[in-house]
């Protein structure tokens, strides 16, 4: 199954319409699910400063405590695009009272297929989520499959 995710431009959090079907398909697994992530070109972005290397979120997975506010604890598949190598880079994701880890999982150019596997650890989702400080440049599209 394909999904698209959507940000516009100035705005952090992408559409909320794909995220209710994959509740069922991360939270309520009990194995690690492998996922193809595919950016359009559109998903490249230059932002100043230390800002172009924060994670964004594909798929936050995050405890009752921040459901509605700081994610003190989160766990999720996250990507960024890197300028210097000209790639993006998928990521798993975690925060863990309030402290941020995340490890290189896959990197990959524009229409090119990046896997990742995954197994989210919290049982609420939230929906994909651009930057840190900065909300998305530009309008962007990439897709999920599983």
């Amino acid at each position: 199954m394909k999904m698209t995710v959507k940000h516009k431009k100035g705005n952090h959090y992408s559409s909320t319409a794909w995220i209710q079907a994959l509740r069922n398909i991360f939270v309520n697994k009990k194995q690690p699910l492998y996922v193809v992530l595919r950016f359009s070109e559109s998903c490249k972005y230059h932002i100043e400063g230390q800002d172009q290397d924060d994670i964004n979120k594909v798929v936050i997975s995050v405890d009752k405590d921040s459901l509605f506010g700081q994610n003190k604890n989160e766990h999720g598949l996250g990507w960024r695009y890197n300028p210097k190598k000209d790639l993006f880079e998928s990521f798993d994701y975690k925060r863990v009272d309030g402290e941020v880890k995340f490890f290189l999982i896959g990197e990959g150019d524009y229409d090119v297929d990046i896997p990742a596997i995954i197994k989210l650890q919290y049982p609420f989702l939230k929906s994909a989520w651009f930057g840190g400080n900065h909300p998305a440049p530009n309008d962007m599209q990439y897709s999920l499959s599983y």
